[in-house]
């Protein structure tokens, strides 16, 4: 069997890393090239590692249902972070346009005293 496979979707048999990290079960687009050992092309199974299309145990549910929780979570928290960060870059620039306006009019200040 070659190890140089096409272009195809392909699923992790063990956890593996392409361009994140996949567990047993995540399917993922593979661009071409050297076969990874850790996964197969969808359609296949790799030695009974996996389950049959449709045939998926509970715990395997659970851990799906799981993962989705936790990405979900990830993203609320994820923009919480970037609000928060939005909001306190907009109070800094607020604050160092005060600073610059009271700046500006102690300088023309001491020019009228200077002036006069």
């Amino acid at each position: 069997m070659s190890n140089i496979i096409k272009a195809c979707t392909m699923v992790a048999t063990s956890v593996g890393y392409h361009g994140r990290y996949l567990k047993p079960g995540d399917e993922f687009e593979f661009p071409g090239g050297v076969k990874p050992s850790w996964a197969e092309p969808v359609g296949t199974r790799a030695k009974g590692s996996l389950k049959a299309a449709g045939d998926v145990t509970p715990k395997a549910k659970a851990n799906a249902k799981y993962d989705a929780k936790m990405d979900r979570q990830n993203k609320a928290a994820a923009k919480a972070a970037a609000k928060a960060a939005v909001k306190a870059a907009e109070k800094e620039r607020a604050e160092q346009r005060a600073r610059e306006k009271a700046d500006a009019e102690g300088a023309g200040a001491l020019l009228t005293e200077i002036g006069s």
